[in-house]
């Protein structure tokens, strides 16, 4: 297992999800059929959403739920069953929410209980069952689990008598202590995004209500019905513990979207009050209402037969090694462990994982929840990249709830060990909003409250992974995803040496001796690597560099021998050298075939005397006896914590630390001395057995001083650690024996109940993937050359090379003959390189900024190497040339980096209310802009395209929202001038985009082509406003539309479609007088756009698009730097009691001449031109815009920046 063991006596059942549903196929196209993954799934809240807002979609969808506590599965199964037999959705909600019951409900929850029961006698009778069909059971050992739980669930015991009793007490217990030491949680606030400080209040008293009464308000508490029982489905969990294992945070609001309760929404979806005066009632409703249509949705996948959910518990490493294994070799049988604390092999069922049962292996989304948090982010990508479906669609969410550093800009880079380009290009995935530098998925909430409270316990930040070239239409055509890097040795070596001190640097405790404060004890605590973790990462990456390996481990073993950083690595060396053999990747002089001269070595006398043939790496079990683990399982767990676990072997000159380790309560059964089985003991923890201890070990240390040989499992060495020195001594040994005693220590060649483990280790590929697709470079050339960033310790990718080897003879003749060679970079990852009449296409694996490569050129050998600096966070080229890709697939146009949504499903607010807190949604749109974006604006120096698009964008959504209502402009024009008209918009209704915390407005656009059909002397008396946009801004907006347009379109493309037409070209032209869009989409769905006053005549032309605000990167750049309470800026901002905001665009007066509209319109000459920055004032031509500017400029940037900022007194109070 390739992380660390933990204490875990106490664990928490995280039986209710911690953060809002998302839609796990918002980066697919619409009809693309999904084959999702969901590691540590929680509770089905996300396949209920996804389901929800796919309700239209063709598509089907197949999930594969993996988790390592068993009761999230059975609580899953158990409502899905339920949702299944038409159960009302109240019964349900009280079932699976409540952890008190009424008698309705515990009836219904023990008849179903019995009846799953019934059915699960054995994988081929449940899948033979009713349910068999739909919710498929990946293991048989998951189906045990499942039943055992049930049979707890059904355990009429527990609802009456001494039963109830206990599971009541233990209920009240919980109870009190989480009232009084979480008394002010408000956790469940940002399930309302946007509107997260509005519901601050409200879900604080709903919290402390939930845990005071045992269930959420509901009609049958309005009625008075009593809930006398403890619902059973939350009392069981692997810990065993006689306490209530519902974590202490839970609350069912957190896992449903609550902005809808505190805005008025069209069609009296909801009734008032809003804002801040939404009550606990009418957020109950709003949730349970949501949840009753889950219920409706899935069961009509049900009758469609379009859904299939599966379920495996295991650990989320071993479970996607052994998937990774099946895929490989077809089989079942991985030779891993479903998990940490069990004997028991993870062996997958035969009749799903078979060509016949065509269970998926591979997946199109893998979703990890906030797995990051609790195995760290190198283990997910080595163990999840080589599932992802090699496709430009797929995609790896990862979330976190806990930021690494102090502070969320250095966070995410620090949890990557190396910096994210480096272990982009080592794992072949890089996060899209890094290589885009924005995203369309908002955390602004996390942000300011953050900000506001100048610290937090949590910080969620949701990340899309994806293939960084697969945004590239041209790197598309000419390579494929996967590909082979050269990386120089020293380069590697030394790049694996400083991944190897950060993975470890806990063991270095000499910086505590600077900075002894709580935070870094707490730091070195939480480790989630071991020696495994780091040879796992090097046989991933070896599978993706050519390079001489031997010479790569060579020097890396001797750096890490030559160490003297951290002191306790070279406990862990032996550990290391192990695993490296055991992968296949280096074998040590000690463990190769042979006599070896070590000091001390007698074969006879130890443990391996009478074995014919000793193999370099054998199985130490080691059995500790139940006493021994009892003193710490006496104490209180709280007080314990979880240390992490190791085995230590040693004598007098020396000693060795093993930290991978197996453990198990059960009892062990020896056949013969090589022979051993483990009955595990079902009660584990609550149980009396020993526990049982495995783990490898190289051979040769079992015959170094084999009498005085000891062996002890102790608890690691932490700072947090150091609290049990008084109860086990400076050890902190658990328990200790000499090697030689054959009733504890046992010495195997596999690990018992996994056979063939070693074989499978060693025959485990490093990828699924099909490799020989290797750059076209020489090994004297690296692809990636390695700069080594000393104030930050850190690496990063200088510059990436790829070599075009000339064949052609016209070609190599013209070359030889001097022709002048010309490179341009023609797209975000490609080089176009020229000379005379030929050309190519130079890709690479990452984007690049081509403006600073150079071509060597060999002319003599007939060769060319482009030379480029990578593109990144403001570098030029990469994504900046193309920022919203929409690719030409085989399943049609895919929108790359702005995910999908149904506009349909989407809440749309009703405007016309004057309680629809305005203010939050216009701060929440102001901040789209970082503070540096911000500062910029005005600084034609320093200042981006995006920034301007991101202002534009501003000034048509504070158009829409402010408190003017129906009145305000709805209808934008975007030019360089009033005769040059490259874009309108039409802005029909605001949404609440949920699953992505943000809003979006359902819109339509028309091109300058489209406006000469439709534009007449009706466009004269529509209500507009015009919005100067600069030509690099215009271009932007043109390659933004045919992303926003594919994201919600309900139509199909046509065969006669443009961008067929164009072979794939998307969009179809930037210049001002082209229309980037296709014409498929033309006129359909303009329903409710041709009611509105004015704009039917336009309504043939227009196509829907989903306007979505540009969100700067919250771990790239500072963002809301101005909330910070005591700073200038806020205390500048709460002294207006009006702070100046754009009420109007359509300003009828010159800034400068004072001449009207009206005046203006007499006159025939053009309509006003607003202010490009603050878009407050207008103008009548460019001669007042420039004469006024020298007056307007001081007030400029400040006016931008309060209009983002309506909220920031009420933000500050909060």
């Amino acid at each position: 297992m390739a992380h660390p063991l933990f204490w875990t006596r106490i664990s928490f059942l995280y039986a209710i999800g911690n953060t809002t549903p998302v839609n796990l196929c918002q980066s697919l196209p619409p009809k693309l059929s999904s084959q999702v993954l969901l590691l540590g799934c929680g509770d089905p809240r996300n396949i209920l959403y996804t389901l929800s807002v796919s309700s239209k979609s063709p598509r089907s969808h197949d999930f594969t739920c993996c988790d390592v506590e068993p009761a999230i599965l059975a609580r899953n199964v158990l409502i899905f069953s339920l949702i299944m037999d038409q159960c009302p959705s109240s019964a349900i909600w009280d079932i699976y929410f409540h952890m008190r019951l009424d008698k309705e409900s515990a009836t219904v929850l023990i008849d179903q209980c019995e009846k799953l029961i019934g059915l699960a006698g054995d994988l081929s009778s449940w899948g033979s069952s009713p349910y068999g069909s739909v919710l498929r059971i990946g293991t048989a050992h998951t189906l045990d689990q499942l039943r055992r739980l049930w049979k707890c669930y059904a355990d009429k015991n527990l609802y009456a008598g001494e039963g109830l009793q206990r599971l009541d007490s233990q209920l009240r217990a919980a109870k009190e202590s989480v009232l009084r030491e979480n008394d002010l949680n408000f956790t469940a606030s940002r399930s309302a995004g946007p509107l997260s400080l509005v519901a601050f209040r409200t879900t604080v008293q709903h919290f402390r209500h939930y845990w005071e009464e045992g269930v959420s308000f509901a009609s049958s508490e309005e009625k008075g019905t009593p809930h006398p029982y403890v619902n059973t489905t939350l009392a069981f969990s692997n810990a065993g513990l006689d306490t209530w294992p519902l974590h202490y945070g839970a609350d069912p609001f957190l896992a449903f979207h609550l902005a809808p309760a505190f805005v008025p929404l069209k069609g009296g979806v909801t009734q008032g009050p809003y804002g801040d005066k939404t009550d606990r009632k009418k957020l109950a409703s709003t949730v349970r209402k949501e949840f009753a249509s889950w219920c409706s949705t899935f069961f009509t996948f049900i009758q469609q037969n379009t859904v299939i959910i599966r379920f495996v518990v295991s650990e989320a490493l071993a479970f996607t090694q052994a998937l990774q294994y099946y895929a490989t070799t077809g089989s079942t049988s991985s030779g891993q462990f479903a998990s940490p604390w069990t004997a028991q092999e993870l062996v997958l069922n035969p009749v799903e994982y078979s060509r016949e049962g065509a269970a998926p292996s591979s997946f199109n989304v893998i979703d990890t929840s906030n797995l990051i948090d609790h195995v760290g982010l190198i283990n997910l990508l080595v163990c999840t990249a080589p599932l992802l479906l090699r496709e430009p669609y797929s995609v790896l969410l990862t979330e976190a709830l806990l930021v690494a550093t102090d502070d969320p800009i250095t966070g995410l880079s620090a949890t990557t060990l190396t910096g994210l380009s480096v272990i982009s290009l080592l794992t072949g995935l890089a996060p899209v909003s890094y290589i885009t530098n924005f995203t369309t998925q908002s955390n602004l909430h996390e942000v300011v409250s953050r900000q506001i409270a100048n610290a937090s316990p949590q910080y969620h930040e949701r990340l899309s992974w994806r293939f960084p070239s697969s945004g590239d239409p041209i790197a598309l055509k000419e390579v494929q995803l996967d590909q082979k890097l050269v990386f120089d040795t020293t380069q590697l070596a030394d790049l694996l040496f400083r991944i190897y001190l950060k993975m470890f640097e806990s063991e270095d405790p000499r910086p505590l001796l600077y900075n002894i404060s709580l935070q870094k004890i707490q730091e070195r605590d939480v480790t989630h690597y071991v020696r495994a973790s780091l040879v796992a990462l090097i046989k991933f990456i070896q599978s993706r560099i050519t390079t001489d390996w031997s010479l790569v481990v060579a020097k890396f073993i001797s750096q890490v021998e030559g160490d003297k950083t951290l002191l306790a690595g070279p406990n862990y060396y032996q550990e290391m050298l192990c695993y490296l053999h055991l992968r296949g990747i280096y074998t040590a002089d000690t463990l190769r075939p042979g006599p070896l001269m070590i000091l001390g070595l007698d074969k006879a006398r130890s443990r391996l005397s009478t074995w014919k043939d000793v193999p370099p790496v054998v199985c130490v079990l080691f059995v500790v006896p139940r006493e021994r683990v009892k003193l710490l399982e006496n104490e209180d767990p709280k007080v314990v914590g979880t240390p992490q676990l190791q085995c230590e072997v040693y004598h007098a000159k020396g000693h060795c630390a093993y930290v991978s380790l197996q453990a198990v309560f059960g009892r062990v059964r020896v056949s013969t001395e090589e022979q051993v089985t483990i009955t595990e003991d079902g009660k584990s923890w609550r149980g009396s057995s020993p526990l049982i201890v495995m783990f490898w070990i190289p051979s040769w240390t079992l015959m170094q001083y084999p009498r005085e040989l000891h062996i002890r499992l102790s608890l690691k060495s932490t700072p947090g650690a150091a609290r049990h020195i008084k109860l086990l001594g400076v050890s902190l040994e658990l328990f200790s024996t000499k090697v030689s005693n054959s009733e504890h220590v046992h010495i195997l060649r596999d690990r018992p109940n996994a056979p063939g483990e070693l074989i499978r280790l060693s025959t485990m590929p490093s990828t699924t993937l099909p490799t020989g697709n290797v750059l076209d470079v020489s090994t004297s050339s690296p692809v990636a050359e390695i700069a080594f960033d000393s104030a930050k310790k850190l690496h990063a990718v200088s510059t990436l090379t790829r070599r075009w080897n000339v064949t052609h003879e016209e070609a190599k003749s013209e070359l030889r003959g001097g022709k002048e060679v010309t490179m341009a970079q023609v797209s975000p990852c490609s080089i176009k390189v020229s000379f005379g009449s030929h050309s190519k296409d130079v890709t690479f694996p990452y984007p690049v900024n081509g403006t600073q490569g150079k071509v060597r050129i060999a002319r003599k050998s007939s060769y060319l190497e482009v030379v480029a600096p990578i593109s990144g966070y403001q570098i030029s080229g990469g994504y900046s040339l193309n920022q919203a890709p929409v690719l030409s697939t085989p399943t049609g146009p895919l929108s790359w980096n702005i995910h999908y949504l149904n506009l349909d499903k989407s809440p749309s607010l009703d405007l016309s209310k004057s309680d629809r807190c305005d203010g939050a949604l216009n701060t929440h749109i102001g901040l789209m802009l970082s503070d540096r974006e911000r500062v910029n604006l005005d600084k034609p120096e320093t200042h981006d395209v995006i920034g301007d698009v991101k202002s534009t964008m501003q000034a048509m959504f504070n158009s829409i929202t402010n408190r003017e209502g129906s009145n305000n402009v709805r209808v934008f024009e975007l030019g360089e001038d009033n005769a040059n008209i490259h874009t309108m918009i039409f802005i029909l209704d605001i949404r609440l985009d949920l699953s992505s915390h943000t809003i979006v407005a359902e819109a339509f656009t028309l091109s300058q082509e489209q406006m000469r059909e439709a534009c007449g002397p009706v466009t004269l008396a529509l209500p507009m406003a015009f919005i100067l946009t600069s030509k690099e801004e215009a271009v932007v907006w043109k390659g933004l539309l045919p992303a926003f347009a594919e994201r919600c379109r309900s139509w199909e493309h046509k065969p006669t479609c443009d961008y067929i037409k164009s072979s794939g070209k998307i969009p179809l032209g930037i210049e001002a007088k082209q229309d980037p869009l296709c014409q498929c989409g033309r006129g359909i769905g303009i329903e409710a756009f041709a009611k509105v006053k004015g704009w039917s005549p336009f309504a043939p032309f227009v196509t829907r698009i989903a306007l979505s605000p540009l969100f700067a990167v919250s771990y790239l750049e500072k963002i809301a730097g101005m909330l910070k309470p005591g700073t200038s800026k806020l205390n500048d901002m709460l002294s207006n009691d009006k702070p100046t905001r754009n009420t109007n665009l359509a300003r009828d007066i010159c800034g400068k001449c004072r001449k009207t509209a009206a005046e203006l319109s007499k006159a025939g000459k053009p309509k006003m031109m607003i202010c490009g920055l603050c878009k407050t004032v207008s103008y009548c031509s460019k001669e007042c815009q420039k004469a006024d500017w020298k007056a307007h400029k001081p007030k400029c940037n400040l006016v931008s920046q309060l209009q983002s900022q309506t909220q920031s007194r009420w933000a500050h109070e909060v």
